[in-house]
Protein backbone atom coordinates (compact mmCIF):
# COMPACT_ATOMS: atom_id res chain seq x y z
CA UNK A 1 0.00 0.00 0.00
CA UNK A 2 0.90 3.80 -0.47
CA UNK A 3 -0.12 6.24 1.48
CA UNK A 4 0.83 9.77 1.32
CA UNK A 5 -0.39 10.56 4.90
CA UNK A 6 1.85 8.61 6.53
CA UNK A 7 4.93 9.93 6.99
CA UNK A 8 7.15 6.69 7.33
CA UNK A 9 7.28 3.39 6.25
CA UNK A 10 5.98 0.77 8.21
CA UNK A 11 5.49 -3.41 7.82
CA UNK A 12 2.85 -5.71 9.59
CA UNK A 13 4.96 -7.31 12.83
CA UNK A 14 3.64 -11.02 11.49
CA UNK A 15 5.37 -9.79 7.95
CA UNK A 16 8.59 -8.89 9.52
CA UNK A 17 9.18 -11.76 11.48
CA UNK A 18 9.03 -13.85 7.89
CA UNK A 19 11.18 -11.38 5.94
CA UNK A 20 13.76 -9.52 8.40
CA UNK A 21 15.31 -9.49 11.93
CA UNK A 22 14.32 -5.98 13.61
CA UNK A 23 17.52 -3.81 14.17
CA UNK A 24 16.22 -2.49 17.24
CA UNK A 25 13.32 -0.48 18.97
CA UNK A 26 11.76 2.01 17.17
CA UNK A 27 10.95 5.30 18.75
CA UNK A 28 8.62 6.63 16.14
CA UNK A 29 4.88 7.69 17.03
CA UNK A 30 2.59 7.73 14.47
CA UNK A 31 -0.35 10.21 14.71
CA UNK A 32 -3.70 8.37 13.87
CA UNK A 33 -6.35 10.35 11.40
CA UNK A 34 -8.24 10.91 14.75
CA UNK A 35 -7.05 14.57 16.32
CA UNK A 36 -5.07 13.20 19.50
CA UNK A 37 -4.74 9.56 19.16
CA UNK A 38 -0.79 8.41 18.63
CA UNK A 39 0.07 4.95 18.47
CA UNK A 40 3.48 3.54 18.57
CA UNK A 41 5.99 1.21 16.81
CA UNK A 42 7.54 -1.95 17.81
CA UNK A 43 10.69 -2.75 15.65
CA UNK A 44 12.73 -1.00 12.94
CA UNK A 45 14.54 -3.07 10.40
CA UNK A 46 15.62 -2.82 6.73
CA UNK A 47 13.86 -4.42 3.87
CA UNK A 48 14.99 -4.69 0.10
CA UNK A 49 12.01 -3.72 -2.25
CA UNK A 50 11.18 -4.15 -5.68
CA UNK A 51 8.47 -1.97 -7.80
CA UNK A 52 8.34 -2.91 -11.48
CA UNK A 53 12.54 -2.88 -12.35
CA UNK A 54 13.37 -0.57 -9.77
CA UNK A 55 14.85 -2.15 -6.28
CA UNK A 56 15.70 -0.26 -4.01
CA UNK A 57 17.73 -1.76 -0.73
CA UNK A 58 17.66 -1.25 2.84
CA UNK A 59 14.58 0.83 3.05
CA UNK A 60 13.60 1.85 6.89
CA UNK A 61 10.30 -0.03 7.94
CA UNK A 62 8.57 0.39 11.59
CA UNK A 63 6.62 -2.62 12.07
CA UNK A 64 3.11 -1.83 13.55
CA UNK A 65 1.21 -4.61 15.08
CA UNK A 66 -2.62 -4.79 14.13
CA UNK A 67 -1.83 -3.23 10.34
CA UNK A 68 -4.26 -4.29 7.76
CA UNK A 69 -1.41 -5.03 5.03
CA UNK A 70 2.07 -6.22 4.92
CA UNK A 71 3.61 -3.12 3.81
CA UNK A 72 2.75 0.80 3.73
CA UNK A 73 4.82 2.68 1.13
CA UNK A 74 5.14 6.35 3.24
CA UNK A 75 6.18 9.62 2.26
CA UNK A 76 10.26 9.08 3.44
CA UNK A 77 10.12 6.44 0.10
CA UNK A 78 8.39 8.81 -2.15
CA UNK A 79 10.32 11.83 -1.54
CA UNK A 80 12.51 9.84 -3.39
CA UNK A 81 11.71 11.10 -6.44
CA UNK A 82 10.53 13.90 -7.98
CA UNK A 83 6.94 12.72 -8.73
CA UNK A 84 5.08 9.58 -8.69
CA UNK A 85 2.79 8.75 -10.88
CA UNK A 86 -0.39 6.08 -11.00
CA UNK A 87 -2.44 5.10 -13.84
CA UNK A 88 -6.29 4.71 -13.16
CA UNK A 89 -7.49 4.32 -16.36
CA UNK A 90 -9.53 7.11 -16.32
CA UNK A 91 -11.29 9.20 -19.59
CA UNK A 92 -10.09 12.24 -18.30
CA UNK A 93 -6.37 13.69 -18.66
CA UNK A 94 -3.90 13.36 -15.75
CA UNK A 95 -4.51 15.29 -13.02
CA UNK A 96 -0.81 16.50 -11.12
CA UNK A 97 -1.41 18.17 -7.83
CA UNK A 98 1.95 19.66 -7.66
CA UNK A 99 2.57 18.77 -3.86
CA UNK A 100 1.19 16.69 -1.14
CA UNK A 101 -0.31 19.86 1.03
CA UNK A 102 -3.66 19.38 2.31
CA UNK A 103 -6.30 20.63 -0.14
CA UNK A 104 -9.04 23.35 0.02
CA UNK A 105 -12.41 23.37 -0.13
CA UNK A 106 -14.23 26.52 -1.83
CA UNK A 107 -16.43 26.44 1.45
CA UNK A 108 -16.41 24.60 4.54
CA UNK A 109 -19.35 21.98 4.91
CA UNK A 110 -22.20 22.50 7.10
CA UNK A 111 -21.94 20.03 9.94
CA UNK A 112 -26.01 20.77 10.30
CA UNK A 113 -28.82 23.14 9.58
CA UNK A 114 -30.15 25.72 11.84
CA UNK A 115 -33.63 27.54 11.85
CA UNK A 116 -34.08 30.91 10.64
CA UNK A 117 -34.40 32.51 14.05
CA UNK A 118 -31.41 31.64 15.52
CA UNK A 119 -29.69 33.31 17.81
CA UNK A 120 -27.07 33.25 20.41
CA UNK A 121 -28.16 32.13 23.99
CA UNK A 122 -26.53 32.83 27.14
CA UNK A 123 -27.71 30.08 29.99
CA UNK A 124 -27.25 30.79 33.33
CA UNK A 125 -24.56 29.31 35.52
CA UNK A 126 -25.25 26.05 37.44
CA UNK A 127 -24.03 25.32 40.86
CA UNK A 128 -21.33 22.97 41.38
CA UNK A 129 -20.05 20.68 44.64
CA UNK A 130 -16.45 21.32 45.27
CA UNK A 131 -15.64 18.06 44.36
CA UNK A 132 -17.49 18.54 40.62
CA UNK A 133 -15.84 22.07 40.46
CA UNK A 134 -12.56 20.25 40.34
CA UNK A 135 -13.22 17.67 37.99
CA UNK A 136 -14.49 19.82 35.62
CA UNK A 137 -11.64 21.96 35.63
CA UNK A 138 -9.41 19.30 35.86
CA UNK A 139 -10.75 17.86 32.45
CA UNK A 140 -10.74 21.83 30.83
CA UNK A 141 -7.25 21.46 31.13
CA UNK A 142 -6.64 18.10 30.07
CA UNK A 143 -8.71 19.14 26.60
CA UNK A 144 -6.63 22.28 26.46
CA UNK A 145 -3.72 20.08 26.21
CA UNK A 146 -4.61 17.56 23.85
CA UNK A 147 -5.94 20.24 21.98
CA UNK A 148 -9.26 18.88 21.64
CA UNK A 149 -11.01 22.56 22.64
CA UNK A 150 -9.58 26.15 22.57
CA UNK A 151 -9.93 28.97 24.42
CA UNK A 152 -12.82 31.25 22.68
CA UNK A 153 -15.08 34.38 23.36
CA UNK A 154 -18.68 33.94 21.76
CA UNK A 155 -21.94 34.97 22.67
CA UNK A 156 -23.13 31.20 23.51
CA UNK A 157 -22.96 29.84 26.57
CA UNK A 158 -23.69 26.22 27.22
CA UNK A 159 -23.27 24.76 30.69
CA UNK A 160 -20.95 21.71 31.44
CA UNK A 161 -22.64 18.89 33.13
CA UNK A 162 -20.92 16.01 35.61
CA UNK A 163 -22.62 12.55 35.13
CA UNK A 164 -21.49 9.34 36.00
CA UNK A 165 -21.37 6.22 34.13
CA UNK A 166 -24.13 3.25 35.71
CA UNK A 167 -21.71 0.49 35.35
CA UNK A 168 -18.24 1.85 36.09
CA UNK A 169 -19.49 4.82 37.64
CA UNK A 170 -17.18 7.00 36.26
CA UNK A 171 -17.61 10.71 36.38
CA UNK A 172 -17.83 12.29 32.60
CA UNK A 173 -17.89 15.69 31.73
CA UNK A 174 -20.43 16.51 28.97
CA UNK A 175 -21.97 20.18 27.58
CA UNK A 176 -25.62 20.55 28.25
CA UNK A 177 -27.03 22.23 24.90
CA UNK A 178 -30.58 21.52 25.11
CA UNK A 179 -31.04 25.24 25.79
CA UNK A 180 -28.41 26.30 23.76
CA UNK A 181 -27.70 24.73 19.58
CA UNK A 182 -30.30 22.38 19.87
CA UNK A 183 -33.09 24.84 20.00
CA UNK A 184 -32.44 25.95 16.88
CA UNK A 185 -30.89 22.77 14.72
CA UNK A 186 -32.73 21.09 12.49
CA UNK A 187 -33.60 17.32 12.48
CA UNK A 188 -31.10 15.06 10.34
CA UNK A 189 -34.13 13.51 7.58
CA UNK A 190 -31.80 10.52 7.55
CA UNK A 191 -30.54 9.55 10.94
CA UNK A 192 -28.29 7.00 12.24
CA UNK A 193 -29.55 3.54 12.93
CA UNK A 194 -29.42 3.39 16.87
CA UNK A 195 -26.89 0.56 17.24
CA UNK A 196 -23.73 0.41 19.15
CA UNK A 197 -20.55 0.30 17.33
CA UNK A 198 -16.82 0.00 18.12
CA UNK A 199 -14.51 1.80 15.36
CA UNK A 200 -10.78 -0.13 15.54
CA UNK A 201 -8.01 2.18 15.20
CA UNK A 202 -4.84 0.68 12.99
Amino acid sequence: MVDTGSMFCHISETFQRKVCSPLGPSTKQIGLAVKGFVSKSLDECEVSVQIGNREYPNVTMHAMDGLRTDVILGRDFMEQHSSVNFHFGGSQPPLNMGSLEALKTLSEPRLFDLTEDCHPILTKSRRYSNQDRKFIAQKVCELLQDGLIQKSNSPWRAQPHVVTGESTKQKRLCIDCSQTINKFTLLDGYPLPNTMCTPRLI
